[in-house]
């Protein structure tokens, strides 16, 4: 049996807890199976090759998979040495910050079956490369048992068949579940329950407002709407949102709004033991809807305390406004914003002054207003110096309103950023994210302002916690790629770009830095292949290429892999 091999696979792309549980894995049946070997003559010694990939699969009516995230695991197995495990650039990604092992750059290889060349990491099991850990936990142990016993019959069984067993098993016993250091809960998109289909938007604003009511609590990490919303639409599965977010605890619900009339059902799960913490069910007025928002987060803390504790909170409640036509403007003008399109923005900044004309001081829709603002300057939909100094006015009304809203403080912190007043507004990033550790949107914009100032490792630090609290964020990777392209780390800064416009395949500047990253890594073929996407989608890229004020020294070392990847940059202008 000596030299057989065993490929292990892991799906789908961007599930973290699972790319980080498989290399764990991995390395813990290796040295089991080393362990096992000493006790035994020379024939009777098994050893495997494993190789871990993150990607995409397909899967046939008879249960086999196929595509490239199976090719490229076969590919990492064939480069592992005997006893060995072999990981790709992706899976690397994700688990290159684990404390208890090592990884070794293995280099970029031409393979069967993949176009483009693969790199891979070599994960220490031993000897030079030699994994830091501590004893494994008991249930591992148990676990790790079972596949040192499989292994024996694995001639018999066939490799695949018995590795997707042990895959499953795997996930299923929570050993490939790698959760936060501390407790984690994920909001799901409450179910809009009414007749009226028009209504998503109401029980997509309870959602919202629970996620940004939960994360008032120091020491429970709350994963952002971006990532949970992922799951709208779908039917739920408790252990596969927990595994993929690296939660324990899932809020689900439902609204069903009648005329005046709201009802809300929510139920908190742990994903860990299946069972349900608390249920509850609302009959209300529409006008109380921000009581029952208070109720269920007051439910969900008392159900939680066992576990965690008395949690104190980083800011006081102060409700929204006391107008339910505004709120209601409110919540569709935030369905608007998100789309990120000429007509959207313009659409959402009606909605958010019809609901501060209704509320004055309203002080949440003048930081959505200052933000839908910003965008239309932005991208170049709106004109002139004066939607610039609106979005200012409306920025500094939100912190006026009511200085305890971080979206206030990051809002002005990322006008005041494109105007170059640095210093304030390095001041504002960091008193978002004082009020609120949970807001992700917070960090990302303290990253990209931290990255203006060219403090290049703590915009990365901030970059990396975005992610953390919304793994699935097209905005959070961004920021990271910046960080790791302007500080040199071309090869980290190639794959973030690459997994961004995964999420957004015609965002313009996402092509335009992958572009300059290939352009500095001396890769012509991929490089002039990303110019052509630029030119595709955003054919006068250069008009907005220096509205972000990044020190001089950063616009080269952008401009220069462009040029490096055939497009034709002017200089920055000189500022005074």
């Amino acid at each position: 049996m000596a030299g057989a091999s065993l490929t292990w696979r892991v799906i789908p792309y961007s599930q973290y807890s699972i790319a980080s549980g498989a290399v764990k894995a991995a390395t813990e049946t290796q040295e089991a199976l080393a362990a096992r070997n000493k006790a035994l003559t020379e024939a009777r010694r098994m050893v495997f090759r494993i190789g871990v990939n993150l990607g995409d699969i397909e899967e046939a009516g008879d249960g086999t998979v196929y595509g490239d995230g199976v090719n490229v695991a076969a590919r990492m197995e064939g480069l592992a040495d005997p006893g060995g495990v072999m990981i790709s650039e992706f899976a690397y990604q994700q688990v290159r910050r684990l404390s208890e092992l090592t990884f070794a750059d293995a280099g970029s290889h031409e393979v069967k079956n993949i176009s483009d060349p693969v790199r891979a990491y070599r994960v220490g099991t031993g000897g030079e490369h030699a994994v830091r850990r501590g004893t494994p936990k008991p249930s591992h142990r148990k676990w790790l048992a079972a596949i040192v016993g499989a292994c024996a019959v694995i001639g018999v069984l066939g490799g695949v068949a018995w590795w997707i067993a042990v895959a499953d098993n795997a996930q299923k016993s929570g050993f490939a579940d790698s959760k936060p250091a501390r407790p984690a809960i994920a909001v799901l998109p409450f179910t809009n329950m009414s007749d009226d289909a028009s209504q998503e938007y109401f029980a997509d604003g309870i959602s919202e407002d629970l996620i940004t009511e939960l994360s008032r609590f120091e020491g429970l990490l709350v994963i952002a709407r971006n990532s949970t919303f992922r799951y709208k639409g779908e039917a739920v599965d408790i252990d596969k949102v927990a595994s993929e977010l690296g939660v324990r605890y899932v809020l689900e619900g439902g609204v069903r709004r009648s005329g005046d009339r709201v009802r809300v059902t929510a139920q908190l799960v742990d994903a860990e033991s299946g069972g349900h913490l608390w249920s509850e069910r609302y009959d209300r007025n529409v006008a109380d809807v921000f009581a029952v928002q208070d109720e269920v987060t007051g439910q969900i803390i008392e159900a939680l305390k066992s576990e965690l504790g008395n949690l104190t909170t980083t800011r006081v409640r102060r409700p929204l406004t006391n107008s339910q036509d505004a709120y209601d403007m409110y919540l569709r003008g935030r369905v608007y914003s998100d789309r990120r399109t000429k007509e959207a923005t313009a659409r959402a900044e009606e909605m958010f002054r019809a609901a501060i004309k209704l509320d004055n001081e309203f002080a949440a829709a003048y930081a959505q207003l200052a933000q839908a603002l910003w965008i239309s300057s932005f991208y170049g939909w709106r004109e002139g110096e004066q939607v610039v100094d609106d979005a200012l006015m409306a920025a500094r009304q939100a912190v006026k309103l009511d200085p305890s809203l971080p979206q206030g403080h990051t809002h002005l912190a990322t006008v005041l950023a494109f105007q170059n007043e640095l210093d304030e507004a390095i001041v504002a990033a960091r008193r978002a994210v004082a009020l609120d550790s949970n807001y992700a949107t917070g960090y990302a914009r303290l990253s990209l302002v931290l990255s203006l100032i060219g403090a290049h490792d703590e915009a990365l630090d901030a970059a990396i916690r975005a992610i953390d609290l919304d793994p699935y964020s097209f905005v959070a990777l961004r920021v990271r790629d910046h960080a790791y392209f302007m500080s040199g780390k071309y090869e980290q800064a190639a794959t973030d770009f690459r997994a961004s416009l995964a999420l957004n395949p015609d965002f313009g500047g996402g092509h335009l830095w992958l572009a300059a990253t290939y352009g500095w890594l001396g890769d012509e073929q991929r490089a002039r292949a990303e110019a052509a996407e630029v030119l595709r989608v955003a054919p006068r890229f250069a008009d907005g290429l220096f509205r972000a004020p990044f020190p001089r020294a950063d616009q080269m070392r952008l401009i220069e892999g462009l040029r490096k990847a055939g497009l034709d940059v002017p200089d920055p202008p000189l500022r005074d």
